[in-house]
């Protein structure tokens, strides 16, 4: 049989139908449906009491069995009590060990915080120093820049001299080995700005133009002289030597000049080959100028 009887098939299916179109039909069905369900409902609460009763009367036997055996019902009780306690002690210390975890992530937690803190603090201080260290690098090196701005225009020419002398030849270098060093700049400059040095570079100077020697060999000399007369002068509170005011056109004066090779005995000079130089207090003649005459 189904779920409303053979007898109401063909109504419920005509009703089925109809309740798509009025509200009256869906009351009908309503009403059919409602007390089968309400029986099916009483039915299955009925089962469920059966069940409690029938799960009752075996717990009241069984308890009746042991309650006939004293020290059986001892051990059944203690054993429950045994395992309700030990079930609650091991909940209590799984309880507790989850706590205890708990506390001790939270605590490497507020420690990494407080690293990550420090670390970030010190990683700020780091970055403030290396600034300001970048900040004073850059102005030493703007204070390097000028300095080697200001020693570039002070010593470029020394420098240049010295590297122009040390290629010249052996032999003028072995000739001048005790007026001239020419170990570094610092050597090259001071042996060339003493008085001694200074007169033994034009004499050796004239004696290569005497010998007819290399002319560009000649020019290095004169211009080593020439640097380093103005510095020897530049030195002193009070100039002591000034060069000779010789020019071309002049005529020879023996007194002031020597000639150099292939010059006429008298005449004008042509060309001022190596300007010498005289006292500033006296005038006296320190070293003649060496001219050619024609």
């Amino acid at each position: 049989m189904g779920l409303f009887g053979d007898n109401k098939k063909e109504e419920f299916e005509k009703l089925f139908f109809e309740m798509l179109d009025t509200p009256e039909a869906q009351r009908k069905i309503k009403d059919i449906i409602q007390p089968k369900l309400n029986q099916q409902y009483i039915n299955i609460n009925n089962r469920i009491d059966n069940l409690n009763n029938q799960m009752n009367a075996l717990n009241s036997d069984q308890s009746s069995r042991q309650g006939n055996d004293p020290q059986n019902n001892y051990g059944h009780a203690t054993s429950y009590s045994n395992a309700t306690e030990n079930m609650y002690l091991s909940t209590i210390n799984e309880l507790k060990k989850e706590n205890s975890k708990l506390k001790s992530d939270n605590a490497n937690l507020k420690a990494d915080k407080k690293t990550a803190e420090d670390n970030r603090d010190d990683l700020i201080k780091e970055r403030d120093d290396l600034i300001k260290q970048l900040e004073r690098v850059q102005s030493d090196l703007t204070n390097a820049k000028t300095e080697n701005h200001n020693l570039t225009n002070t010593f470029g020419k020394p420098i240049d001299l010295l590297r122009r002398y040390r290629e010249l030849p052996r032999h003028i270098k072995d000739s001048l080995s005790d007026v001239i060093s020419h170990v570094d700049e610092v050597h090259f400059i001071a042996s060339c700005s003493s008085q001694e040095h200074l007169k033994a570079i034009w004499d050796y100077t004239k004696q290569l133009i005497e010998d007819g020697r290399n002319a560009d060999d000649i020019e290095v000399l004169k211009g080593i002289f020439d640097y380093f007369f103005v510095i020897f002068n530049e030195s002193l509170t009070t100039p002591k030597f000034v060069r000779d005011d010789v020019a071309q056109g002049d005529r020879f004066n023996y007194e002031r000049h020597d000639r150099c090779p292939g010059s006429s005995a008298s005449g004008v000079i042509t060309e001022v080959v190596l300007k010498g130089y005289k006292s500033a207090n006296t005038g006296n003649i320190i070293c003649k100028s060496v001219v050619r005459v024609q």
